[in-house]
């Protein structure tokens, strides 16, 4: 018998924080492309100073209204600064409409 993998695995685990109450962390096994978003996000950070306190700020507002868990079908903060960023390219004209890179 052969065993025929379709789809890549990739799952979101959520996992409690040992040192801090409700604090929760979110797994994905199986995903590769983890370092190279992290790299990605950082260097966004730097080129656009906007960037990280308005991300704070939607997720912030995401969290008053129950919108901040991904598992409970919230954003994850990765969609949020992709998000963010797009509206920061577009507004600070670094980008035209529709042209998003």
């Amino acid at each position: 018998r052969q065993r025929l993998t379709l789809l890549p695995l990739t799952v979101s685990v959520p996992v409690p924080y040992p040192s801090g109450p409700g604090l929760m962390a979110d797994v994905s096994l199986g995903a590769t492309n983890g370092a190279a978003a992290v790299d990605f996000v950082r260097r966004q950070v730097v080129a656009v100073p906007p960037l990280r306190p308005l991300c704070l700020i939607v997720k912030a507002f995401l969290r008053e209204h129950g919108l901040n868990e991904v598992f409970t079908g919230g954003l994850s903060s990765y969609s949020v600064t992709n998000m963010v960023l797009a509206h920061l390219q577009v507004s600070l004209g670094t980008v035209s409409r529709g042209h998003l890179q």
